[in-house]
C-alpha cells in the first residue's frame, strides 16, 4: 500500500496524502493509513513507474470517485456489476456510500 499511496500522491501532484486501506478479507473498514507530507516534485523515474502504474491498473487497487454519490448510470458502489439505477437505487434512502 506505500508504493500505492506514493504513486497515486505522486501522480495527483499533491504536497500531502493520506491513504487509508483494508485488506481483501478483513471485517474492519480501515486496517491501516499511510500519510505522506513531502512537498512534490518532479521526478522522471517515478514519473515513468507512475504512467505505467495506472495505465496497466490492476482490477485489485479501487480508486474512490470525487462525486458525492453516484450517478444512475454509474456502477454501483455494492460492487455487485449493475449499474445504480438497477441495483440499490431504490434503496439509497437507507443505504449512505
Amino acid at each position: 500500500m506505500s508504493i500505492y499511496s506514493t504513486l497515486k500522491k505522486y501522480q495527483l501532484k499533491c504536497n500531502t496524502w493520506l491513504g487509508l486501506g483494508t485488506f481483501v478479507d478483513s471485517p474492519n473498514s480501515i486496517d491501516f493509513l499511510i500519510y505522506h507530507d513531502d512537498k512534490w516534485e518532479y521526478d522522471g523515474e517515478l514519473e515513468l513507474t507512475c504512467n505505467d502504474f495506472f495505465k496497466n491498473k490492476s482490477g485489485h487497487i479501487i480508486t474512490m470517485n470525487n462525486k458525492l454519490s453516484p450517478s444512475r448510470n454509474d456502477l454501483c458502489p455494492c460492487k455487485s456489476g449493475l449499474k445504480y439505477k438497477r441495483c440499490c437505487w431504490n434503496k439509497r434512502k437507507i443505504v449512505s456510500y
